[in-house]
């Protein structure tokens, strides 16, 4: 018979214990600790909108971690990016991206954030007038200033004043706004095809887009003192929807109306007295629609744009004599540019400039 080799209880009780040790063992062992990620870098001043320029800090509080950041809107990695050694300058709109990394730790989460300063160094920007700053003020000018013999600028705006259809004001330097003239409807409401214009006689003229008599818009004269006047109500049949002004050589004014749906446009010269005559009344086919703006050239004769129509639809550009004949120059085909909504200027050189809102390579062109 053998021997009895039972095992001891206390050993039994034991087993267990073993067996659940040398098993976390054997784990630490093929699965040793991951290291914890960095903690992501900060930014100091935050992202955000700065008028002046600023002084980057990023710092990150893993101790011995090393930092690397971006400015061109790429991610940084341990590889790319610029290794951090000090604060960074910010002197326009950036995008910052900066992680944290080294020896004991994996990468960090890419920090990021857009800084906007609006000012280029040593220029300040100053806010001279809110819109509406008190009752009767006008309220969004969508058009650009023109600087006044007397030094002040002068606008307008699309609404605000005393019936809410627009204004025309003056603003010093110092950016006191006075509200010279407040349109009612019946003489005109939403001044915003373009900007004012100083005539020789010293006033300024302008037009609304809707608003008159009819309601198709007018062309307006005001006074440096404020007294308004209506030149022209457009009826339909003399246009619709008039666009801008410019004075030419001859001393009467020239301009166009875009149709607004109801026709393709025209081109016109009115007089100082207000008589207008139609010279141009276009067609999307032959001459293009929705005429903008127009520039004298030093040839005497008118140069503009048209921002659809013409052979392929895509606009046109358009020259035209005082007397109203009219020359197709350009018709825009989508590869050399589409669409240019707004009229040319013209060099020291004698040539003429724009832009199309769509076609070429992408989208839009310069020419």
């Amino acid at each position: 018979m053998c021997a009895n080799h039972d095992t001891p209880h206390w050993q039994r009780s034991l087993r267990p214990l073993l067996l659940a040790f040398a098993f976390a063992f054997c784990l630490a062992g093929a699965f040793p600790a991951q290291a914890a990620p960095a903690v992501a870098p900060v930014f100091s001043p935050p992202a955000g909108i700065y008028s002046t320029a600023q002084t980057v800090t990023i710092s990150t509080t893993s101790s011995g971690a090393t930092i690397r950041y971006t400015t061109d809107g790429s991610t940084p990695t341990e590889t790319n990016g610029t290794a951090y050694s000090g604060p960074v300058g910010i002197g326009n709109a950036t995008m910052l991206k900066a992680i944290a990394y080294g020896a004991g730790f994996t990468d960090s989460s890419v920090a990021a954030g857009f800084f906007t300063v609006t000012s280029a160094p040593g220029y300040t920007l100053n806010v001279l007038h809110d819109f509406p700053a008190a009752s009767g003020d006008g309220v969004g000018p969508l058009t650009g200033l023109v600087l006044g013999r007397d030094g002040n600028f002068y606008g307008t705006t699309a609404v605000g004043g005393a019936s809410n259809d627009g204004t025309v004001f003056k603003m010093t330097p110092a950016g006191a706004v006075t509200i010279l003239a407040s349109f009612n409807g019946a003489n005109g409401i939403e001044p915003y095809g373009g900007s004012l214009i100083q005539a020789g006689d010293g006033n300024f003229y302008g037009t609304t887009y809707i608003g008159g008599s009819i309601g198709y818009g007018t062309v307006f004269k005001v006074t440096p003192a404020g007294a308004l006047t209506t030149l022209v109500s457009f009826d339909g049949t003399n246009g619709v929807g008039p666009y801008s002004l410019v004075q030419g050589g001859d001393g009467n004014f020239y301009g166009t109306t875009n149709g607004s749906g109801r026709n393709d446009g025209t081109i016109f010269k009115l007089t100082p007295g207000g008589v207008l005559t139609t010279l141009v009344s276009l067609n999307r086919a032959t001459t293009g629609l929705g005429p903008n703006s127009l520039v004298q050239g030093n040839d005497g004769n008118f140069y503009g744009t048209c921002s659809g129509g013409g052979g392929g639809g895509y606009g046109t550009a358009f020259k035209m004599t005082p007397a109203g004949v009219f020359t197709l120059l350009v018709t825009f085909a989508g590869t050399n540019g589409a669409c240019p909504t707004v009229g040319l200027i013209k060099g020291s050189d004698g040539n003429f400039y724009g832009t199309t809102g769509g076609g070429g390579s992408f989208v839009g062109t310069a020419y």
